[in-house]
């Protein structure tokens, strides 16, 4: 069953590496699907958790657990990959019931991920015990987000207790793993500003080297409400990224695809900080994936502003895809004038399009350590 469903995978990759940009676009096969904009956190690169502070009445307009089942309904058979973000998508009460919907009506779907911030560990683990028992053979990823070593962690977390509490859910998901094969822990932590230089500390934590661990960089976006906040990296500061990211290569062993993936990731880094301007690789960002936001907005990726609401296309996502709007979007990034990004949410799929591209251009690339001597 997986194995036909891989095969249906790799048929959609090549329909759609012309990245066509018609009113007949196929279907992304990737969902990044935002449940809420409430978080237990307050971090201060990401400042989603300040919505509902300065505007309560908002979370009223979130998707229902009845609109997001029609969704899956509508547009289900379309994706192998689910990822589930926030905000804090655990804060939602009935996220059991939405992954159980998403089960249901995506058939052919291969991976299911949730990004967390840890921090309310009973009912994390309580509610993904309840996922894995109607899913026991689906991939399940939970990402447990650490910033850092505790001091920096709760700096920009800014919740007391909060990195205890993370490690906390870590440990009890790897027992949940030990008992379901199919469920893999791992950490991400973003890297930014505010924690840039406590990156050699937090390297040194057994918790680091004991799991598998996805760095990512710092973004502005409005979707994040964190524009002209300058906590994006810059080329100059690559010296300690490059450590980490050294770091993390030396440990990223294994001949899997995504072993391999997470390599080249890490190694187009440096081009990005070298050339920020311009894609790493040919972006795939609304032709292989879109981002649905808490209230139904959908955009290419979360570094580029809504192009629609699905409730005003009556939850059919082929007829937002063929919208005016969204043609707009996809010109925008098939002529490299997107406001480039190299996060993991947009890279992975970006580099499957671009599997040989960015192998070669990952051969003997030196990580941004070597950014800080051209600056």
């Amino acid at each position: 069953m997986f194995f036909l469903r891989h095969l249906k995978l790799l048929y959609r990759m090549l329909v759609l590496s012309k990245r066509n940009n018609s009113n007949r676009v196929q279907m992304p096969y990737k969902l990044a699907l935002s449940l809420t904009n409430e978080c237990d956190c307050k971090c201060q690169n990401c400042r989603v958790w300040e919505t509902y502070q300065a505007e309560p009445e908002l979370k009223k307009g979130e998707l229902s657990a009845a609109q997001i089942d029609e969704l899956f309904q509508k547009n289900g058979a379309h994706f192998f990959w689910v990822a589930l973000t926030g905000g804090e998508p655990f804060l939602r009460k009935d996220i059991v019931e939405i992954v159980r919907s998403c089960v249901t009506h995506c058939p052919n779907l291969l991976l299911l991920s949730v990004v967390t911030t840890g921090v309310a560990t009973e009912e994390i683990l309580a509610k993904v015990a309840a996922i894995l028992e109607f899913a026991p053979r689906l991939k399940f990823y939970v990402t447990v987000s650490i910033d850092g070593n505790e001091t920096a962690h709760e700096r920009n977390r800014r919740i007391k207790g909060g990195f205890a509490r993370s490690v906390q859910t870590i440990a009890g998901l790897d027992k949940l793993s030990q008992r379901h094969s199919n469920l893999k822990v791992r950490i991400e932590s973003v890297i930014s500003k505010h924690n840039l230089e406590q990156i050699d500390a937090f390297l040194e934590l057994e918790l680091i080297k004991s799991h598998e661990t996805c760095f990512a960089f710092a973004q502005e976006s409005d979707r994040y409400f964190n524009q002209g906040t300058g906590i994006a990296l810059q080329g100059s500061e690559a010296t300690k990224i490059g450590q980490a990211v050294q770091h993390v290569l030396a440990r990223t062993r294994g001949f899997s695809l995504e072993k391999l993936m997470l390599r080249s990731y890490y190694k187009l880094s440096a081009r990005f900080f070298q050339n920020p301007g311009h894609q790493v690789v040919p972006c795939y960002s609304g032709f292989a994936s879109v981002f649905v936001g808490p209230y139904g907005e959908v955009r290419p990726c979360v570094m580029m502003p809504a192009v629609g609401k699905l409730k005003d296309f009556g939850f059919d996502l082929r007829a937002l895809m063929q919208s005016e709007p969204m043609m707009k979007s996809r010109r925008t990034i098939i002529e490299d004038r997107c406001p480039n990004c190299w996060t993991p949410c947009e890279a992975m799929q970006a580099m499957g399009q671009n599997f040989g591209l960015a192998w070669f251009r990952s051969l003997g690339r030196k990580t941004v350590t070597s950014i800080s001597s051209k600056e």
